[in-house]
């Protein structure tokens, strides 16, 4: 910001124009950072890429803090992988050159890659020998302590005869495991 201005006294002259020396710089506006995609849940490591802007003086640094930790600065070169599995809570913001700090934002990171657990039950249990002599259900109970489970197999009524038979299911999880 430059400005001129010439003075006029009561008496009606006016001195000559000057400028102010160094110039006026102002910037009253905090920057914007935003965060690249981050699914709800992945099944694959996550890398978190910040991106900072700010129109007048400039962005001077980023910082994050995983799950209320110590404050990092971020560094486009090597941003944040997450790959073990979990829930991470990133608080991310900027600063500029004029000091402006941005409002604090937070993202959630989920990586789940591991996949359900699948577990079966039959109902009525066989006899000491091994065997039924009447329709059989087979229960499927899923779990996933991370993500979530998304899908476990309905109950399977076995209603014929036969030896050795294998009723399977599937599971899958909120990440997308199988």
């Amino acid at each position: 910001l430059s400005e001129t201005r010439s003075v006029t006294d009561l008496a009606g002259n006016s001195s000559a124009a000057a400028a102010s020396a160094p110039a006026v710089n102002i910037d009253w506006t905090q920057p914007v950072t935003t965060a690249g995609a981050v699914p709800a849940w992945s099944n694959g490591p996550v890398t978190l890429v910040l991106e900072a802007t700010d129109t007048l003086s400039g962005v001077e640094r980023t910082h994050f803090s995983v799950d209320g930790g110590p404050t990092r600065t971020y560094d486009s070169s090597a941003p944040p992988t997450f790959s073990d599995d979990g829930v991470y809570s990133v608080e991310f913001w900027s600063v500029d050159y004029a000091g402006n700090r941005e409002t604090r934002q937070l993202v959630q990171v989920g990586v789940d890659a591991t996949g359900p657990t699948l577990a079966t039950r039959t109902s009525p249990s066989a006899n000491p020998g091994g065997w039924n002599n009447d329709d059989v259900v087979v229960h499927f109970s899923c779990q996933d302590d991370v993500s979530g489970v998304a899908g476990c197999p309905a109950d399977v009524t076995v209603t014929e005869e036969g030896a050795d038979r294998e009723i399977s299911g599937t599971a899958s999880d909120n990440a997308g495991n199988v």
